[in-house]
């Protein structure tokens, strides 16, 4: 490989596995961590569980259902909008 193309290749130095707690490995990549990586559904669950202590919950938010924005209110009228 070209050390011009060698530049565009990003190396992965750090493990990066997930913890207890949220945090990062910060054993080298080649080192003993890899093999001992948990199995993906552990890793949710510790995202998930991170992010429910971060993240407070909303007022009014029925609980386990989705984040995010309130839908729109719907027109209870069936006429034309009078605010023209």
């Amino acid at each position: 490989m070209s050390a011009e193309d060698d530049q565009n290749v990003r190396h992965r130095v750090f493990c990066k596995r997930l913890l207890p707690g949220g945090r990062r490995c910060l054993l080298r990549a080649e080192g003993t961590c890899a093999e001992q990586r948990r199995p993906l559904v552990d890793q949710i669950a510790a995202y998930l569980s991170l992010t429910r202590q971060l993240v407070p919950p909303q007022p009014g938010a029925v609980p386990g259902s989705a984040p995010g924005p309130a839908p729109p209110a719907t027109r209870t009228t069936a006429g034309p909008p009078t605010d023209r």
